[in-house]
């Protein structure tokens, strides 16, 4: 069950080894009254911190689980054709392409720049264009 409370405490309890190796225990309890065991592969885990407001799973039982929620959320769309990151990106293939021809003696030193955009410009265009690797 997915709830919300304040961390009152978090104390060690002891070490078990797990099949990812050495695991951590702590027993977390909450503002709510929940408490429960919470493993880690860190010692200092910074899942549950006294004093802060999370979200969590716990799993009542004989012996009552905690776990973290994870609400990662991406900053950008990184899929977006439009985006400035997508952008960069397209820039930095470019560069990059231009770099490979140079150090292979496709190109010379004074054409990377000009080989650069013309890969940026052709990566722009999308997926359907061609990137030989050839002059």
């Amino acid at each position: 069950m997915t709830k919300k409370s304040k961390v009152v405490r978090v104390a060690g309890n002891g070490t078990w080894e797990g099949k990812y190796g050495l695991m951590y225990k702590f027993e977390v309890e909450m503002e709510n009254g929940d408490i429960g065991e919470y493993s880690s592969k860190s010692k200092d885990q910074n899942k549950f911190v006294e004093g802060q407001e999370t979200e969590y799973e716990f799993l009542d039982g004989q012996f009552p689980k905690i776990k973290p929620i994870n609400n990662f959320q991406p900053r950008a769309n990184y899929s977006s054709a439009g985006s400035d990151v997508q952008d960069n990106i397209r820039f930095a293939q470019g560069l990059n392409i231009a770099n490979l021809q140079y150090c292979h003696g496709l190109i010379t030193e004074d054409k990377i720049d000009d080989k650069a955009m013309e890969m940026y410009e052709k990566l722009k265009k999308g997926p359907q264009v061609s990137l030989p690797f050839s002059n």
